[in-house]
């Protein structure tokens, strides 16, 4: 079989049809690249306007993290960082087979986008970052021209950001709303002053953070502005298998949501516990019986009681063995203090 694939077109459609989704995924990338030597072809995780999609690059570019790059989207050329490298068609191929990272889920989402040619078009030269410069100038100047606008239409609306794409083809206002906006007449003020395509785009509250940004409770950046992440649901389950205080101002991020780490966290307390008695189990020890009164899976300790009242705290690693699990319900008595509709308003699915 030759290593070039000539002239797909769009058969994939019809051969992808009876695969199952991971191979239809893997398949429909290697099929909508005609001309393409498949060996020499890379992955690469790359954030561009605060989105974190996947690209190929066709041009063995070898590049690094922290890279700028100019990179082709749908609609138009963007500005974006290397965040990693996923590696070559085989090791990207591989790595959808064995999603594990609850961050891989943009793969997915993305690839269907790679048909839309999203690629690197090349490594930024000194006029790149010269007209990057030149847009981050006119994006300020254009903040100040729309908040104007604004408060001149007295719409009721609050402006976050405003993004020129690199090649100047559009420009992007992103806004906050609790309602509908009729913004035409302003709209139009805008067309007139800039030129270029313009789109208005109401935001939810979790992107206004991601985009200006802020501090957490722990004292680090935001994750989903400092990590460049993609939002996935979080719910209040995750927060209760986390043995986490529900309580709204330890739970709850900047933007008034569920915290985003708690949902980058989940899979692995999920893993380590499978591997952990659950408290009020009975557990036979030292040829003794205890109860596990608790346990913590940051470092693995398991509290355990025997009949006596004695208290002892053992490694997860230390042999013992579980004679019986004890009576769990729901434990919904230990979440009494906070109402049910308030838990709901920090859950974002």
């Amino acid at each position: 079989m030759p290593n070039i694939i000539r002239n797909p077109g769009f058969r994939s459609r019809k051969i992808t049809e009876k695969l199952p989704e991971t191979k239809k995924i893997v398949l429909s990338v290697i099929l909508y690249f005609p001309g393409v030597r498949c060996a020499n072809m890379n992955f690469y995780r790359i954030n561009h306007n605060f989105n974190l999609n996947v690209f190929r690059d066709d041009h063995n570019l070898d590049l690094k993290r922290g890279d700028r790059v100019v990179i082709k989207t749908t609609n138009c050329m963007e500005a974006g960082t290397v965040v990693c490298c996923l590696g070559s068609d085989e090791k990207f191929s591989d790595l959808l087979k064995h999603n594990h990272d609850s961050n891989l889920d943009n793969v997915k989402i993305n690839d269907a986008n790679i048909r839309k040619f999203f690629y690197i078009y090349k490594k930024f030269d000194e006029q790149d970052f010269i007209t990057e410069k030149e847009n981050r100038d006119k994006e300020a100047a254009a903040f100040t021209t729309a908040a104007d606008l604004i408060r001149q239409y007295g719409l009721d609306m609050a402006l976050v950001s405003v993004h020129i794409f690199f090649d100047n083809s559009k420009v992007l206002f992103n806004y906050t709303s609790e309602h509908r906006v009729d913004f035409r007449e302003m709209l139009r003020d805008l067309t007139s002053r800039f030129r270029s395509r313009i789109e208005l785009r109401q935001i939810g509250i979790r992107d206004k953070s991601r985009i200006i940004g802020g501090y957490g409770i722990c004292g680090r950046q935001i994750c989903c502005h400092n990590l460049k992440c993609n939002f996935n649901s979080i719910t209040i389950k995750m927060v209760k298998n986390q043995n986490m205080p529900l309580n709204t101002m330890k739970i709850s991020g900047t933007c008034g949501r569920l915290m985003c780490c708690i949902r980058y966290e989940y899979d692995s307390y999920m893993q380590i516990q499978k591997n952990m008695p659950r408290p009020r189990d009975l557990v036979l020890y030292n040829n003794s019986e205890w109860e596990v009164t608790g346990i913590n899976v940051q470092t693995g300790a398991i509290t355990l009681k025997d009949r006596e009242g004695n208290v002892k705290n053992i490694d997860s690693n230390t042999p013992y063995k579980i004679k019986k699990s004890g009576f769990r319900p729901d434990d919904m008595n230990n979440y009494l203090n906070m109402a049910d509709e308030e838990i709901e308003k920090l859950e974002d699915k």
